[in-house]
């Protein structure tokens, strides 16, 4: 695992930072930006970093409940996957929406869906037939 800085204006992943990183080394297999206090990570730039480089994005917005950031005209919600193959919000007593614990995994990808949900259960499928 390696990490990169953070933007000081945002304190959000730097995208400048990301683009060095993958410049200079093998790109990684993933990179996670953190939403932080509800200031998004700059999602479509890191698309576009994700898309040269060849890297999977998953956001997690468990401090970004309920925010939006702009790309172009259109806004978009933390968590909607727009410029990210996952999404993750955490539940954990601390953050904005709890249930005590526990989280939720959010994607647009159903080959991600399938396998994110196989994960969560621990290999064990039910087929009803």
């Amino acid at each position: 695992m390696n990490f990169v800085d953070i933007d000081p204006r945002t304190l959000c992943l730097s995208v400048e930072k990301v683009e060095e990183y993958c410049k200079s080394n093998a790109p990684p297999k993933v990179v996670i930006p953190v939403d932080f206090a509800g200031v998004p990570a700059d999602l479509p730039r890191l698309k576009r970093l994700a898309d040269t480089y060849d890297f999977k994005i998953i956001e997690d917005a468990a401090h970004a409940i309920g925010s939006t950031y702009t790309w172009g005209d259109v806004t978009y919600s933390c968590g909607s996957c727009a410029h990210t193959d996952l999404a993750i919000f955490s539940f954990h007593p601390v953050k904005t929406i709890t249930t005590g614990e526990g989280g939720a995994v959010l994607t647009n990808d159903d080959e991600l869906f399938h396998r994110v949900r196989c994960l969560a259960s621990h290999g064990i499928l039910k087929e009803i037939h």
